[in-house]
């Protein structure tokens, strides 16, 4: 008889209790009771989470920070167990919101990592020369979530949610003092929600009513007159400035030639499947499908870079986000352009919010760009870095995956090793691993696999790790 062998359990992991969670009459404030039991643990990390309407995402996440009183040994890395705690959250001071509903999230780590991993470890072959250590189990987008909350709860300095998306902190993420698209050469056309009408007076429009002409701010022949019914949305991206776009809604204006450089800030609907931008009515459909920009009968022949929120995506027209994104795309040619929403022809709207365009008759220098998106991503409450994000309400990207694993010295397992230990865990195949488990009679026989590798899954979403060193 052969044994998978089971690890003993771990250590006792902290659990916390909200007790209570009460507003103080005439307040703002929410005042917290809460409880962390660990067995085996007198203090711990612990920290405050709020979920707006009680959403597990995180473009529902807020990070408190504003507390009435001292939180000391109560929501830091001294904090004490087994001790019922009060804290009170100045709620106004971090949300700012007339009314609303929040979930409340006591957050506690002890010296254990961010995910619990058991670790298998495989013994040389022919082949192999040196053992394979090996997570036994994959982890999944729901434990990176949970990682990201624990750290955001924690305070991790190196890392902001903002509209939905968890980002590098970049200490350099505003424009210059004073930054306008109008300070560079070259701006040829600039559709402006907050300033419909382009004199540089707040809009007085209701929300609904309907926009007969979006005015160019920069101040050339481009007002774009509408076709269908675009309307007024004062609830755009964060509550701010929009048109809105449904059916067949679209603008017209005069062409514009020699296009080199775009930026839009747009928040597609979720039934969307059409995502042309910008059109013409012979060439040149402006658009994310692919980083492309397509151009005459002949297909995609205008390469792009697709931004979101300042950083760069690459995708089908399927993964484009629901979430507010900025995007910029380069040409490197006579891309044209004179309608808003629509394509050249096929009928394919933009079904959705649009806040602002940028159209330039110039390539931009990468800081140009840069100045533009920091710029944008202030005006319209988006994410600013120049880094790729880490991650994108419940999905982690690559760069975010190998972020929690850096902080835990691990790395995704290669599929050679994946393959290797799938080897040794195969039920009723002989492999080449020698059993250090046996029971005899003449323990029989000489090599099987005996490894309790949870191998079933084939998902390309489920990770493995190995040690870095």
């Amino acid at each position: 008889t052969y044994r998978a062998l089971r690890p003993n359990p771990s250590k006792d992991a902290p659990l916390p209790e909200v007790i209570s969670v009460t507003q103080p009459a005439g307040t703002n404030h929410l005042e917290v009771k809460y409880r962390i039991t660990d067995a085996d643990s007198a203090k711990v990390k612990a920290g405050l989470l709020a979920f707006k309407d009680g959403g597990n995402d995180l473009s529902k996440v807020i990070v408190p920070q504003t507390f009435i009183g001292s939180v000391a040994g109560k929501l830091d890395e001294n904090t004490t167990t087994g001790t019922i705690h009060t804290v009170t959250w100045d709620a106004k001071a971090d949300w700012n919101v007339s009314y609303g509903n929040v979930e409340l999230a006591v957050v506690a780590q002890d010296d254990r990592e961010l995910m619990n991993f058991h670790f298998l470890t495989l013994p040389a072959t022919d082949s192999n020369s040196t053992p394979l250590k090996i997570s036994r189990s994959p982890v999944d987008n729901n434990d990176f979530l949970n990682a990201w909350y624990t750290l955001l709860a924690l305070g991790d300095k190196n890392i902001e949610v903002k509209a939905g998306f968890i980002s590098p902190k970049d200490s350099n993420t505003s424009a210059p003092t004073g930054f306008l698209p109008a300070n560079l050469n070259g701006l040829v056309a600039w559709f402006d929600a907050s300033d419909i009408d382009a004199n540089g007076i707040p809009d007085q429009i209701s929300d609904g009513d309907s926009i007969g002409v979006w005015s160019d701010k920069a101040g050339g022949d481009h007002n774009a007159t509408a076709g269908g019914s675009p309307t007024f949305s004062s609830l755009g991206l964060n509550n701010r400035n929009a048109v809105s776009f449904d059916s067949d809604d679209r603008f017209s204006f005069n062409e514009i030639s020699n296009i080199r450089t775009v930026f839009w800030v747009v928040q597609r609907t979720p039934s969307n499947s059409f995502n042309f931008v910008l059109g013409h009515q012979t060439a040149s459909d402006f658009h994310p499908k692919e980083n492309r920009i397509w151009y005459d009968s002949a297909g995609p022949v205008k390469g792009g870079t697709t931004r979101l929120n300042g950083t760069l995506v690459n995708g089908s027209e399927e993964s484009i986000p629901t979430s507010p994104f900025i995007l910029s795309m380069v040409s490197t040619g006579d891309a044209k352009a004179s309608k808003i929403s629509q394509d050249r022809g096929y009928g394919r709207y933009w079904r959705g919010l649009i806040s602002e365009i940028l159209i330039f008759s110039e390539v931009l220098s990468q800081n140009q760009v840069a100045d533009i998106e920091k710029y944008l991503a202030e005006k319209w409450g988006c994410s600013y870095s120049k880094f790729p994000p880490f991650a994108n309400s419940a999905s982690t990207t690559p760069s975010g995956r190998e972020y929690l694993f850096n902080k835990m010295n691990l790395r995704q397992a290669t599929t050679a090793e994946l393959t290797r230990a799938r080897e040794a865990a195969t039920p009723g195949v002989t492999n080449k691993f020698t059993p250090s488990f046996k029971v005899g009679p003449g323990e029989r026989p000489v090599k099987v696999n005996e490894y309790g590798f949870d191998s079933d899954s084939t998902s390309s979403s489920h990770y493995w790790v190995v040690p870095k060193n």
